[in-house]
């Protein structure tokens, strides 16, 4: 574990056996409907014509099945710190994607080489050094998708110096504080900016828009209130001057 503030800070090998059962964690469960929404919307048209699709820290592939159904399988990237998580898409790797061990922030990718990049709930590597890297991958043409959880939502959890993790109760009676970096809208475009970037749209996500009783996790904001932010960004030169209407 890595310290910051007054929680030790785990990583996900820790939490990788239980982290997608529903009946544990709904949160988590709830949390990706949402994310993969914005997914299935942006990625319905199509993809780019060529370059690499990258997907950071998927564990189960949120881009690899959309991909594959689309027969394009195999100009995936899985780019994940850990095994264990990235575990969860052996099938599409056996499939034909590509598998990177390595960090969201440093990973050993070839420069100008990604024509889409893919980050379903990234606040936990939602720092200068992740989109400064999003930057130096992303091909002229590129866009990087990338939903975290909503300031608004996630503000309610944090206090005092634990500002940049997230609780995480295991199943054996284990606390841990998993590291989550979530900004307010205007902090996370002005983050994306200092990396050479600009953010072409930003949505938001409520629970109102889940199929089922949302977990009680997120019932601590009322109903239309966003839990999920997601981003649309793409290079400066490709963007116009003015940001997102409402921002």
């Amino acid at each position: 574990m890595n310290n910051t503030g007054s929680a030790s800070v785990a990583c996900y090998e820790e939490i990788a056996a239980e982290y997608y059962d529903p009946r544990l964690h709904p949160t988590c469960r709830d949390l990706r409907k949402l994310s993969d929404q914005f997914f299935r919307s942006h990625l319905s048209a199509g993809l780019p014509d060529d370059g690499d699709l990258v997907e950071m820290g998927p564990g189960s592939s949120t881009l690899a099945p959309l991909v594959a159904a689309m027969g394009a399988l195999s100009r995936v990237i899985l780019v994940d710190s850990s095994r264990r998580m990235l575990s969860y898409s052996d099938q599409w790797i056996a499939a034909g994607a590509r598998s990177v061990v390595a960090s969201a922030e440093a990973t050993g990718l070839r420069s100008g080489s990604a024509s889409l990049i893919v980050s379903s709930l990234g606040d936990p590597y939602n720092i200068p050094e992740f989109w400064r890297e999003v930057a130096r991958l992303l091909k002229p043409n590129g866009r990087c998708l990338f939903t975290t959880p909503s300031f608004k939502w996630s503000s309610h959890f944090r206090s005092g110096s634990d500002q940049e993790v997230a609780e995480f109760l295991r199943s054996d009676g284990a606390r841990l504080f998993m590291p989550s970096y979530v900004r307010d809208e205007k902090q996370q475009m002005s983050m994306v900016e200092a990396a050479g970037l600009l953010v072409e749209e930003w949505e938001a996500f409520g629970t109102e828009l889940l199929d089922a009783e949302p977990a009680p996790k997120l019932l601590c904001v009322r109903t239309g209130t966003p839990v999920v932010s997601a981003y649309v960004v793409k290079a400066a030169s490709q963007c116009c001057e003015s940001r997102p209407q409402g921002l």
